[in-house]
């Protein structure tokens, strides 16, 4: 068949024998191109030819029409609640193929094309499989469905999508569909997946990989709430946070968040320590197809961590001077033998990490690093240098927090007067 002829075919067949309701919310297009070795290419879609919907091909594949020629609104379609497809495919040689016909069916399964998503089910199918059937409409004497054609032969133009050894599959992932399908007689098998070509369903997407992130010296009360979308990008999400894994009454429930960012700052809701909270995370795509819920949970610390801090004196010390540090740190455990009440009980701990870096050439240049365990340390410098000090303290409960940076002390170039005593005269 010529390029003119199929344009034409194309688009009369469209205009004259059916309408296309655009896609809504609750349905996914599918695209892509199947093939047959016995009828050639199956388009799923006018947007394959025609990316812009402007009704005029681009001409970007060998089987579309020419660039610049008319293309008519066209497609197949999946329910993303029911599973279900819709809508038209078209061949060259073929014409065009019903994915919701209407039964009685040749065998089982008594449904039409369907595609079971995870979580839900069509019949008898596992997630992620294609079942069902599709129906060419050209083995019919006129329209999709009545008397079928003399053309044909005895050809009904029955498309099974699931056998004992054959199917098709669906990867949510990547949201393509592989495998085989088989119609007798004139199609044969239909393959969904190449090296050149495949067929894609954008489907329902879904939030995975909940986690939390915690800053705990920061802010030891409000984790960072993450997920990832599949079938995204993502263009906006809610969140609800409660003490109960039913959510009946969500100490925070969000509006529509419109951002593409797959994370939550939880900062600002009125948390406690020592709590267990469930939070669960509804997404939407570009498409504005929404998610179902996903969940997890966080437990608070039983307290906020400790601030680690401490003083130095003298404030200004030189060469072979000792310096004397005092430890300042806040504790907020509470209980016997907390650190906030007795910072110095054998539950308390703190590691103190001391840098020398003497000038050298007008740059600092680190040459030793010591720790000390003690509570209030004393350290000398015997050269001129800057003195970074760290110090770590953890609470009776374990946690740990470190001053981090650490403090620098610049260590003067003066020496201590050295002093002799000598007998009066």
């Amino acid at each position: 068949m010529n390029i003119f002829l199929k344009n034409v075919l194309i688009v009369v067949a469209i205009l004259s024998f059916f309408v296309i309701e655009k896609t809504n919310a609750a349905t996914s297009e599918v695209t892509g191109w199947s093939w047959s070795e016995n009828t050639g290419w199956v388009s799923f879609n006018s947007k394959n030819c025609d990316a812009n919907g402007d009704g005029i091909s681009d001409g970007s594949v060998e089987d579309c029409p020419s660039s610049g020629t008319m293309v008519g609104d066209y497609g197949v379609s999946v329910d993303l609640i029911s599973g279900l497809f819709s809508g038209y495919a078209w061949s060259e040689h073929l014409g065009w193929i019903n994915f919701a016909p209407s039964g009685p069916y040749p065998t089982s399964p008594n449904y039409s094309a369907c595609l079971s998503f995870p979580g839900q089910s069509c019949l008898d199918l596992p997630s992620n499989k294609v079942g069902g059937w599709a129906r060419v409409c050209s083995a019919f004497a006129s329209g999709c469905s009545g008397t079928l054609s003399l053309n044909r032969g005895s050809w009904d133009g029955w498309i099974k999508f699931r056998g004992n050894n054959y199917g098709i599959s669906y990867n949510p992932s990547s949201g393509e569909l592989s495998g085989y399908a088989w119609s007798d007689m004139v199609a044969g098998w239909i393959n969904f997946k190449g090296n050149m070509y495949v067929v894609s369903v954008q489907g329902k997407p879904t939030a995975v990989d909940l986690d939390k992130i915690w800053n705990s010296c920061l802010d030891s009360l409000h984790p960072t709430l993450i997920w990832t979308i599949q079938a995204g990008p993502q263009a906006s999400y809610w969140i609800q946070i409660d003490t109960n894994s039913g959510f009946t009454n969500p100490i925070y429930s969000s509006s529509e968040i419109f951002s593409s960012v797959e994370r939550f700052l939880t900062s600002g809701i009125n948390l406690e320590y020592n709590k267990k909270y469930y939070w669960r995370v509804k997404v939407k795509n570009d498409q504005g197809i929404e998610s179902n819920w996903a969940s997890d949970y966080f437990t608070t610390p039983k307290n906020a961590y400790p601030t680690p801090n401490f003083s130095s004196s003298p404030t200004a010390p030189v060469i072979n001077q000792e310096i004397t540090f005092t430890n300042t740190t806040i504790f907020r455990d509470t209980g016997l033998n907390s650190c906030s009440t007795d910072p110095q009980n054998n539950r308390c701990s703190y590691f103190w990490t001391f840098d020398v870096k003497p000038v050298s050439g007008g740059a600092y240049t680190l040459v030793s690093s010591t720790s000390y365990l003690p509570n209030n340390p004393k350290k000398k410098v015997t050269e001129k240098a800057v003195l970074t000090v760290n110090l770590s303290a953890t609470d009776s409960n374990g946690y740990t927090c470190t001053t981090l940076p650490g403090k620098d002390i610049s260590i003067g170039g003066a020496k201590l007067p050295q002093w002799k005593e000598i007998t009066p005269k």
